[in-house]
């Protein structure tokens, strides 16, 4: 039984990393979730991200949920509210009604 809960939560985790890395790359940069709130992923530039940088994003997300969540709440203090999951992959959540007009200083 401790096998099979193990491959149930390896299949979780790579389904997630997947989907995040596959929407977040397609052409509509979003999640259903986030076409639900009319957002969207874009790069330093303002353009789509690649699948990489969505798998990558997605591992981050991982990495905010491990460490309590503190990630996620990097957002609320950081330029451009990027969470760790942003900064590691060097993305931006915005409103997808309007074009990114970002301050790119990732530093």
């Amino acid at each position: 039984a401790p096998n099979q809960i193990a491959l149930i939560y390896a299949f979780y985790f790579i389904a997630y990393i997947f989907y995040n890395g596959y929407f977040e790359s397609s052409e509509s940069q979003a999640t259903i979730g986030k076409k639900l709130m009319k957002i969207k992923v874009v790069d330093t530039n303002g353009e789509r991200i690649s699948m990489s940088k969505g798998i990558i994003r997605a591992v981050g997300k991982i990495i905010s949920s491990l460490i309590f969540g503190i990630g996620f709440l990097m957002a609320l203090f950081t330029n451009n509210k990027q969470s760790l999951h942003d900064k590691i992959a060097s993305t931006f959540v915005v409103n997808s009604s309007e074009k990114a007009n970002l301050n790119t200083d990732l530093q």
